[in-house]
Order: C-alpha cells, then structure tokens, then sequence
C-alpha cells in the first residue's frame, strides 16, 4: 500500500501494491497506518483510491477462506478482522473517490463503495460473492449494496452472488449514468473529478465532509452488528475448492 501525492492537496492512495489484490490478514494495519499520514496532512482535501489495472480489488484470498472452512473455523474471527476496513475508510477526514476501473468483487467491492464517490469501467466486474463462497454477506455489504445500487439489483447481487458488467449496472440503475464509463476513462475521470473537489477551502470541505459521513458510519455499525451476528452462527454451506 503506498500514498502518492499527486498535487499538495490531493493524495493517491494505491490500496494494492503487487499482483495480489487480495484482502488478507495484514491488509488492515497497513491501511490503518495510510489513513492515519491522510488525516495528519491538513493541506489534504482529496483522497483516490486505486488498485491495479485489472482488479481494483478481489476481495479476500480464496485460498485464506477456503483454509477457514476446512479447518471448520469461526468465520466471525476473520470478518470482525476485515469489518475494520470500511470503518477505516469512512473515518478520512476528506472526500474519498473509489477509482474501481479494474474488477471489485466481495469486500474488494464493499470496500470501494464505502467511499464518497465511485467511478466504474463499464467492462469490468463487480458483484458480492459472498453466498456463492458459502457464507453471508460482509463489510457492511448488506447496507452499502442497497444504499448504492438500489434494493432490487443489491438484493439479486447478495442473493445470487453474481457478478455483473459495469455496463449491465448502469443499466440498471439510471443513477449511476455519470459514474460508470469506459475502463480506459475511470482514472482520469477520478483525478478530474478530484481536482474540482479540491478547489474549495480545506476547512468547508472537511465540515461537509464530517457531517455528510454520519449517517453512512451509522448505517455501517447497524450493518456491521448484524452481519457479524449472522457469522458467528453460521457454518460454511460449501467447502471450497
């Protein structure tokens, strides 16, 4: 993970930094110290998160998950872990913009979502897996999902765990139109999009900021709650290949 300034007052926040655009044990206090250099910056106003050009993020390792349910763990143990994440996200004292061009998928998915602003390649993939895994939903999943795509299409992502085209989601929901361009856009449209953020006082951009995160941050510790309540009953359904 590495933080790169792109202008004085706008910060890259690159979450993946190799070919593994996973969410693993470590990937937590690596960002908590990242976030941590962000809100100590007070010339700071804009932060972009970004992934690799193929996947913005997959989520959790599928070897990792697959350990836990073979040795028959506690799923509530490794999503307590990873529910830090969006909390971690919603707690930038400044405007976040998830530049999602590559693949977001499971958490990788909830974790940009949780974000302030969204861009999305009309040609990459986005979904919840989570059921297709073998478990419920995590992340804050089962609120940042409706909150975002709307309840019908949140509701057929988190049931089905399908995954959907960028494209097929703009679709769906109309919304949407302006955030979910073509792959080779989304960048570029994130560091436009930045920039004319930026051009407001560090002071009123972080009052608005403060007070626009509340109801997100309390929708993410009902969200949070719950979802946790469901893994520490819940048994895998399916081993995992």
């Amino acid at each position: 993970m590495q933080i790169i300034y792109e202008k004085e007052n706008i910060a890259l926040l690159q979450i993946h930094d190799d070919e593994t655009p996973t969410l693993n044990y470590g990937f937590v206090e690596k960002l908590e110290i990242a976030v941590n250099e962000l809100n100590e910056n007070k010339k700071l106003k804009v932060v972009v998160l970004n992934g690799n050009e193929k996947y913005f993020s997959s989520g959790a390792d599928k070897n990792l998950l697959a350990n836990i349910v073979n040795r028959g763990s506690v799923l509530h143990t490794f999503t307590s872990y990873v529910a830090q994440i969006p909390s971690l996200i919603t707690s930038i004292h400044v405007p976040t913009i998830a530049a999602m061009q590559g693949h977001a998928i499971g958490g990788g998915l909830a974790m940009g979502l949780w974000c302030d602003f969204i861009l999305m390649g009309e040609e990459s993939l986005y979904g919840a897996n989570f059921m297709k895994l073998g478990f419920t939903p995590g992340m804050g999943s089962t609120t940042i999902l409706p909150y975002i795509f709307g309840y019908y299409l949140a509701a057929e992502m988190l049931f089905s765990g399908n995954l959907f085209k960028g494209a097929e989601i703009r679709s769906a929901n109309k919304s949407l139109k302006n955030y979910i361009v073509p792959n080779k856009h989304v960048y570029q449209q994130a560091c436009d999009l930045a920039i004319e953020l930026a051009s407001s006082s560090a002071e009123t951009i972080r009052l608005l900021k403060n007070n626009l995160i509340k109801l997100k941050q309390s929708l993410l510790t009902t969200a949070i709650a719950n979802e946790l309540d469901m893994h520490k009953t819940l048994k895998p359904l399916v081993a995992l290949n």
